[in-house]
C-alpha cells in the first residue's frame, strides 16, 4: 500500500487499499492476463487487461487484510477466486479517468448476474489520468459486499444512463455507492 497522505477523500472509506500501478503489479498481472476477447465487453482485450490488473490488486490487498484465497478463473469467467470455506468472489474492475469519489459507483453488468454465481464481489478501480490506452498510474481495491447485500442495496441502471462520475453506462447494469462497500474482512469472516 503506497498511498501519499491526504490523496483520498477523508470522505471515503478508510478500508480502501491503493497500490501505485507498479513492477509487481504489472507482472502478476501479465501472469493471469488471458488474451482473448471477453465477448459480452465494449472493451474486448481490453477487459481482460484491466481485470487481470484488478485480480492482480486484489491478490496483494488479500494479503494485507489476511485474506487466505486460491484463484479459480479460468475462460469461463463464472468466478475469480474462492477462500477456503468454498465460497466464490468475483473481482469487478474499473478504469477511471479521476481517483475514487463518493458518489462513484461500483458496478456489476446485468450480462453477468446469471453466469456469475458467487458469494462475493470485490470491487476495484483502475486510475488512468490520461487518454493514453493502458497509461495506469494507480489502482485501488474500493471494498467488497455479499452477493446478498449487494442484491438488496443495488440499483438498476440502463444503458446510456448518467453515472456518479458524469460518464453514460456503456450497457445496462446494477449499482452500488462505492461508500456502501466494506473491507476485504467480510471475506475472513467467511473463509
Amino acid at each position: 500500500m503506497n498511498e501519499e497522505p491526504g490523496e483520498r477523500s477523508s470522505r471515503l472509506p478508510s478500508h480502501i487499499i491503493t497500490f501505485r500501478y507498479d513492477e509487481n503489479i504489472k507482472r502478476r498481472a501479465r501472469e493471469l492476463f488471458l488474451n482473448k476477447p471477453l465477448s459480452n465487453s465494449h472493451r474486448g482485450v481490453d477487459a481482460r487487461i484491466i481485470g487481470a490488473i484488478g485480480e492482480a490488486a486484489f491478490e496483494e490487498a488479500s494479503k494485507i487484510s489476511k485474506v487466505s484465497v486460491a484463484r479459480v478463473a479460468d475462460e469461463s469467467t463464472a468466478a475469480d477466486y474462492k477462500l477456503s470455506s468454498g465460497a466464490l468472489i468475483e473481482v469487478k474492475t474499473k478504469e477511471r479517468s479521476v481517483r475514487p469519489q463518493v458518489g462513484f459507483e461500483a458496478s456489476r453488468p446485468q450480462y453477468n448476474e446469471d453466469h456469475q454465481v458467487v458469494d462475493f464481489y470485490v470491487f476495484i478501480s483502475i486510475w488512468n489520468p490520461t487518454k493514453v490506452r493502458n497509461a495506469f498510474v494507480e489502482v485501488a481495491v474500493l471494498g467488497a459486499l455479499s452477493r446478498v447485500e449487494f442484491e438488496k442495496e443495488s440499483y438498476e441502471v440502463a444503458k446510456g444512463t448518467t453515472l456518479g462520475s458524469g460518464r453514460g453506462a456503456w450497457t445496462a447494469m446494477r449499482n452500488v455507492r462505492i461508500e456502501q462497500l466494506k473491507g476485504l474482512e467480510i471475506l475472513r469472516e467467511k473463509a
